[in-house]
């Protein structure tokens, strides 16, 4: 527990998670932009 990540919650070591993530986010991003938005 010495070195912290830079972002909490957030591995960047692992690129399959973040296509994951990033794909999922594309789908949910629709809707929240739309939310946000407004």
């Amino acid at each position: 527990m010495i070195e912290k990540p830079r972002k909490r919650g957030r591995p960047t070591a692992n690129p399959e998670l973040n296509a994951d993530q990033k794909k999922m986010a594309n789908e949910l991003g629709v809707s929240l932009r739309t939310v946000q938005t407004i």
